[in-house]
């Protein structure tokens, strides 16, 4: 896989290389993928250049390496997105993992996948690099533990409030997160949501303009997501 100098994996974690007239060598180890992946599992998705809110989507990133870690930050495998931006990782063991979109320059929020017998696949991630940072979410996957259907955000763009359906399995205290192009959570409250089929809506007034992200908090990580515009 792809090594920087001091034999890491992403540039963050490099060292830099200062070039004058009494070091002219330097020694880079390239680092092997030693682990052999034989199950049932798989992740794919799409890596995309900027955002057009007009399209909900943007410009195809290809030839982006897509790392695999595991649970102990450790890089597994890794894959590169082919001209339509589109990768596959499979053949994975049940687990959870942290998909990293290796982009030189740009700070990656590693997006958490977590792989098991009922959910062995996911396939829509979408992994977005923007001016400084690339993020990731899952732009169709429902969560089973809360066994919720998420409706598309209304209006969007949006200046005041923005509003989505939000259907339930049971009653439950839901917990959302705003976040902003750098993976930053900006605002975060939680609501009330009962069985069956709900309106919520969210005041983000406060909010600067720009693109942002809703997910559903569920363990610590966002389990259904949906893009928005504020104006």
């Amino acid at each position: 896989m792809t090594t920087y100098y001091s034999n890491k994996p992403t540039w963050t974690e490099a060292d830099t290389i200062f070039h004058n007239a009494t070091n002219w060598e330097y020694h880079i180890n390239l680092l092997p993928v030693t682990q052999l992946m034989t199950g049932p599992g798989l992740i794919s998705g799409n890596i995309n250049y900027t955002y057009n809110p007009n399209t909900d989507d943007g410009f195809p990133a290809c030839n982006v390496e897509i790392l695999l870690y595991n649970e102990s930050n450790e890089p597994m495998i890794c894959t590169h997105s082919d001209e339509d931006g589109v990768f596959v990782l499979n053949d994975l063991p049940m687990g959870t993992y942290k998909v990293h979109a290796e982009v030189t320059g740009k700070y990656t929020y590693p997006l958490t996948v977590a792989l098991n017998e009922t959910n062995s696949s996911v396939e829509d991630i979408v992994l977005t690099i923007s001016n400084y940072a690339v993020n990731g979410s899952v732009s169709a996957i429902e969560d089973n533990s809360l066994k919720l259907n998420m409706g598309q955000i209304y209006p969007n763009p949006a200046v005041n409030d923005i509003q989505f359906e939000l259907n339930l399995a049971k009653t439950e205290e839901i917990t959302f997160a705003i976040y902003n192009e750098s993976g930053q959570i900006v605002q975060s409250l939680k609501h009330p949501v009962y069985a069956g089929n709900n309106i919520v809506n969210i005041d983000i007034s406060k909010l600067s303009t720009g693109i942002y992200i809703l997910g559903i908090i569920n363990n610590g990580n966002p389990g259904v997501t949906r893009k928005f515009l504020k104006r």
